[in-house]
This record gives structure tokens, sequence and C-alpha cells, in this order.
């Protein structure tokens, strides 16, 4: 009989801007697309950050998505000082 595997909204979310973000760092800082690199912090990433938040918020309230919610969270958090960061001294 398979196991199934409900995977939480919030980790993929998580890990979808985490990834979109350190792509983001990549293509300013090696100077490949500065311009893109701000598009992604500065327009795509906070409301990504907002709803990952919410889906945090929503799976914690579901037991079977606990763990799940945490590592999202744990995944969110410096994506979050990241934005704040470049939100405020620029990329």
């Amino acid at each position: 009989m398979k196991g199934t595997y409900n995977l939480a909204g919030s980790l993929v979310l998580s890990s979808l801007n985490a990834i979109l973000s350190g792509a983001a760092l990549f293509l300013a800082y090696t100077g490949l697309s500065p311009w893109w690199g701000a598009l992604v912090i500065w327009i795509i990433s906070p409301p990504l950050l907002l709803f990952a938040a919410a889906y945090i918020i929503s799976d914690l309230l579901h037991v079977a998505n606990h763990k799940q919610a945490l590592l999202a969270l744990v995944l969110l958090i410096p994506v979050a000082v990241l934005d704040w960061h470049f939100r405020f001294t620029g990329i």
C-alpha cells in the first residue's frame, strides 16, 4: 500500500521565495542583470512573502502540517530580513 504525503503550501511558497531571492542576489551582484535582481527583490518577493506568511499561519492550524509550516518559517525569515534590508538600503 502506498503512503501519501501532503506537501504544505507554505513550504512550497517559502521555497520558491528563497530560490527567487537567491537568484536575484546572484543576478544583482554578479552584474549579469541588476535590473532583474531589483525587480525580483522589490516587486515580486514582498507579495510572495505575505502569501507565504498567510499560508504558514494556515498550516500551523492543521495538525498534519505543523513541522512543514515550521520549516517554511525557517526558510521565510532570512528572505524577510533580505527584503527588509534591501527595501531600505537599496540593491
